[in-house]
């Protein structure tokens, strides 16, 4: 759930390297990147022309050859088919699974190791270490948009940590590629050492490279059984008659001869499948357009019928780890047999419930550690260079000091706005004061707020003088702490520890189990703007099971929240102009609903404790429910019947908010996308294609998209 679109840093913008990654294997990295094989021995040395180190850029900017990536999927695949042959095809992915864990956890469970613990988190785009597992491996590598292809996962290295981390780690990630097979593992190490150093300094690269090309040093030879495994497997293709490559064998491999590769997807046999489940899919992909991980989260529990899609709220920084802290809890929680349908419902408002108090217990744990840094800073046993370097640096001053502060001055009104004094309180050296009409330091703040909005102070002058690039991070906090009020806690420092503790996230659930007389039901819940749409096989209708949370479906009720939500959903808009509804200062939901929305604030009450307010007024974007959140009450809707051939699509509003209900149906029954994970796949392509809807602003930016597709038997 973002609703802002940080530009992401640019690793290709980074100085220049003094030193290479790996400069004994240079020659070998080139060649990985042009996508061709040494030169035989009577044959004269490569010389790299003016089009080959341009092609070297390309390579590494853009992606290899589509010839050379193809045959490197192909190695890949014969090394890990020839690996499992042996091994039945129902044993194959919990073998897997099991070593592969263990490999995983010699890192995430030491805490001497927390360098790896974060090279880890930074190659899987996980906030947490309980997601570092092998299943999380598989979906970011093996399935999902990784596919098997190990140039994605070299560059998924080279744009996730620093150089000097991959130099460091180079075993631990040359170890964790060789899920691709041991010599594709050799292949990604040259890959991701030649796109770091291509990206960061081609000149030398390109010099280094002709030199050992030059001497005919290459590094290990990868490439004789790389076309040794590309041939046998077209063979085994040619004579098997098989699928494309894609729908083939999709099992990574592991160093340990007793823990390699998983199996694909169609070899799980070992899995349990719930009496009405016949097939299930899922798909996540993070916005690009920001930085950091994907903040959404899902599980699918084929085995016991539950699943489940979470969405960080963008706009809090903890957000990726409520989302995945809430998957981990709920889906625990639900992994259990059929029960009555009472008794299903007890589980889920007892696993939300449970889930937002250990959320709540983690937030207070990361508030508590931030404040005490804070006490350590104005104590003198934390340096300012280490306050700044654990906390950073505010947002830049033009994205506060200017825009919004021109938008927030409304001439002498604003003399009585709040938030243009929080703004002078949180923005300058003045902290505590009692009366500001009566302090001389916010005259003065204010009056230069008057010459910036009026042009006699210009942009430079106003940021020179206010702006947070003029102090650090530790002077700003240092003046808010008062040692001797340690309970007594600046609301300008409150919202600071807040801005870098707080998470949340919305949820929605599905829960499968037996009726009264034995039919088939699935039980539905959800807080905030995830969804659960159904499918009926019977007249191929889509609906929306869910109602969103927000400030205008609470206050115009159910039925009336539903159409709306329908209209909106279907591409017709928000409710039109003419159209209000009648506030009571007497009814708390009505009170608390106009304090909070600013646009329904506009509107005053009148004698009589009453206001008419146009229903466009409302905000139906901020969510009113989510986890973590005091007596939190999750929606759960009455239960719905199944039958077979229905499906049950849980989305983020990555995928709803850019897709129409007629195209989620077009997707789900295009016959494309018959199986459920290619239906999953398919919703987040749409989705991110970038075709807005009517209800959408242009431009608006995307999300972090997530789809689960449950297909009843």
């Amino acid at each position: 759930m973002n609703k802002e679109a940080p530009v992401p840093g640019q690793k290709e913008t980074q100085p220049k390297l003094e030193k290479l990654l790996s400069e004994t294997t240079t020659g070998g990295q080139a060649l990985v990147l042009l996508g061709i094989e040494p030169p035989a021995s009577d044959k004269p040395v490569l010389l790299l022309q003016k089009e080959q180190k341009e092609q070297l850029l390309k390579s590494a900017t853009e992606g290899i050859p589509a010839d050379h990536k193809k045959r490197l999927a192909t190695a890949s695949l014969n090394e890990r088919d020839e690996f499992w042959k042996d091994t039945p095809e129902a044993e194959r992915m919990d073998k897997w699974r099991a070593g592969f864990n263990g490999f995983l956890e010699g890192y995430t469970k030491d805490d001497t190791k927390t360098a790896e613990q974060n090279i880890l988190k930074n190659i899987l785009k996980r906030n947490i270490l309980a997601e570092i597992t092998a299943d999380t491996v598989y979906s970011t590598f093996i399935q999902g948009e990784g596919k098997g292809d190990i140039e994605y996962y070299a560059r998924r290295v080279v744009e996730t940590n620093s150089i000097e981390d991959i130099e460091k780690h180079a075993d631990l990630i040359k170890r964790l590629g060789s899920i691709y097979g041991y010599n594709s593992a050799k292949i990604g190490e040259l890959l991701t050492h030649g796109i770091a150093n291509a990206r960061h300094n081609l000149e030398k690269f390109a010099a280094s490279a002709q030199e050992n090309l030059t001497t005919r040093t290459y590094g290990a030879d990868v490439w004789t059984p790389l076309a040794q495994n590309a041939a046998k497997w077209d063979a085994k293709q040619h004579t098997r008659q098989a699928q494309p490559m894609q729908d083939a064998i999709t099992q990574p491999l592991y160093e340990s001869p007793q823990t390699a590769h998983p199996p694909e997807p169609e070899q799980q046999t070992s899995v349990e499948y719930h009496p009405f489940v016949a097939d299930a899919g899922f798909f996540s992909e993070e916005d690009k357009g920001k930085p950091g991980a994907n903040q959404d989260a899902y599980f699918v529990d084929r085995k016991y019928g539950a699943f489940g899609v979470f969405d960080g709220m963008g706009s809090y920084p903890k957000s990726g780890e409520a989302a995945n802290g809430a998957k981990a809890y709920i889906s625990e929680a639900l992994a259990q047999p059929d029960l009555p349908i009472d008794e299903t419902e007890a589980l889920i408002r007892a696993a939300f419930t449970g889930a937002s108090e250990e959320l709540q217990k983690q937030q207070d744990a990361r508030y508590q550690a931030v404040y005490e840094d804070i006490k350590s800073l104005v104590a003198g046993t934390l340096t300012d260079k280490e306050f700044n370097e654990k906390y950073g640096k505010p947002k830049p001053p033009d994205s506060l000091n200017l825009q919004e502060i021109r938008r927030m001055y409304e001439g002498p009104a604003a003399r009585t706005h709040g938030w243009i004094l929080e703004w002078i309180e949180g923005s300058t050296t003045i902290s505590h004061a009692k009366d500001w009409q009566q302090d001389a330091r916010y005259q003065a703040v204010y009056e230069d707020i008057k010459s910036l909005v009026a042009g006699t102070l210009t942009n430079e002058e106003f940021n020179e003088k206010y702006g947070p690039e003029s102090r650090s991070e530790a002077q700003r906090i240092r003046r808010f702490y008062d040692p001797s009020r340690p309970d007594d806690i600046h609301k300008y420092l409150e919202k600071w520890i807040q801005e870098r503790v707080k998470g949340l996230t919305t949820a929605s659930i599905v829960k499968l189990c037996r009726g009264p007389k034995n039919e088939r039901k699935a039980v539905i819940a959800n807080l905030g703007d995830s969804r659960v749409y159904h499918y009926t096989a019977q007249d191929g209708k889509l609906r929306i099971v869910t109602l969103d949370d927000n400030n205008l479906y609470d206050i115009v009720g159910e039925e009336r929240a539903r159409e709306l939500q329908d209209m909106k959903a279907n591409g017709n808009g928000r409710p039109v102009s003419a159209e209000t509804i009648k506030l009571y200062q007497s009814n708390p939901l009505h009170r608390s609903t106009w304090e909070r929305e600013s646009n329904v604030k506009k509107y005053p009450w009148g004698p009589n404790s009453e206001v008419e307010v146009p229903l466009q007024a409302f905000d139906d974007s901020s969510m009113t429910k989510y986890l973590p959140q005091a007596n939190v009450e999750p929606n759960i809707y009455p239960p719905i019947d199944i039958a077979r051939g229905d499906k049950l699509i849980l989305t983020s509003d990555g995928v709803h908010d850019h897709s129409l209900t007629p195209e989620i149906l077009d997707t789900i029954t295009n016959p494309d996308n018959r199986e459920a994970q290619k239906a999953a796949t398919a919703l987040v392509a749409f989705a991110k294609k970038g075709e807005l809807i009517p209800h959408v602003q242009p431009g608006w930016p995307k999300d972090d998209t997530t789809a689960v597709v449950v297909e009843i038997k």
